[in-house]
């Protein structure tokens, strides 16, 4: 095995953070969430992002625990669950953990907002919420 390919495994395995601390983090953001008269944002810097668009949430977990911004049209993922209350969906992919505070915190249709695809029942709740991983893209996030 090439040194570069030994590299590129080592960094792709690279361990997540715990459970206990990405929802400590989701709890972070619900106590900082500033509620206005029509919206609720978080303020990063000098920039107000709106805590009801999902990929808000999903750029903050990603930026805060190294992770990715992944998402999908749901014309292009017809069977992800998610599809039942929006057109789009954005979530943050941190090692093994699908995190999704919006799914959770501002829509309120999951006891859950992080998912754990290590484990096999997880990883099929995960499916049945997003669809399937191949049908997921990256989203570039600006903040």
């Amino acid at each position: 095995m090439g040194l570069c390919l030994l590299a590129r495994r080592l960094l792709e395995s690279a361990p997540s953070p715990s459970r206990s601390e990405v929802e400590a983090y989701l709890a972070e953001l619900r106590d900082t969430e500033i509620h206005g008269e029509d919206q609720s944002v978080w303020k990063v810097g000098t920039r107000e992002l709106e805590v009801v668009v999902c990929t808000s949430s999903a750029a903050l977990v990603a930026k805060r625990f190294g992770g990715k911004v992944m998402g999908f049209w749901a014309d292009d993922n017809p069977t992800a669950g998610v599809n039942r209350i929006c057109s789009g969906h954005d979530f943050a992919v941190v090692g093994d953990l699908v995190v999704d505070y919006w799914l959770r915190e501002v829509e309120e249709v999951s006891p859950k907002a992080v998912f754990d695809l290590s484990d096999p029942k997880e990883a099929q709740e995960a499916q049945a919420w997003y669809g399937p991983q191949e049908k997921w893209s990256e989203t570039p996030f600006p903040y």
